[in-house]
């Protein structure tokens, strides 16, 4: 499920960015990167790319199950929210990347509010 094959996509990713970077001067643009790495990770395999379209469609049925725009659902208690909705294979090879360059994938609240405004078609919240 995802088709998870990080090590030589992350490693062909990194020298991706490094040539653009010595190109360009430009290191630090996370979200640049997080494009880098969704669009070379959707590219290694039809399986990836059906399945985030697959993710993508069920997060469109999520949000109109939506209690209210904060992730509260209909079927759960309203306890439970669900903000992101990322292919296993994705977040993984997004966790390894920002591993290489000695980061954490949404280890905070600031992280995930910046990939949700940034990456809307994983989002499944309304409000970040």
């Amino acid at each position: 499920m995802g088709g998870f094959t990080a090590p030589h996509h992350l490693i062909m990713i990194r020298e991706t960015l490094n040539k653009q970077a010595h190109k360009k001067g430009v290191t630090k643009d996370r979200e640049k990167a997080y494009r880098q790495v969704i669009n070379t990770w959707l590219k290694a395999s039809p399986e990836n790319y059906n399945y985030a379209g697959e993710v993508i469609a069920q997060n469109k049925e999520r949000k109109l199950k939506m209690n209210d725009p904060f992730g509260g659902m209909k079927e759960m208690p309203k306890d439970i929210r669900i903000g992101l909705s990322i292919p296993v294979g994705l977040y993984y090879t997004l966790q390894k990347f920002e591993r290489m360059h000695e980061g954490e994938f949404l280890k905070t609240k600031a992280d995930l509010r910046f990939f949700a405004k940034k990456f809307p078609q994983f989002c499944i919240i309304e409000r970040v």
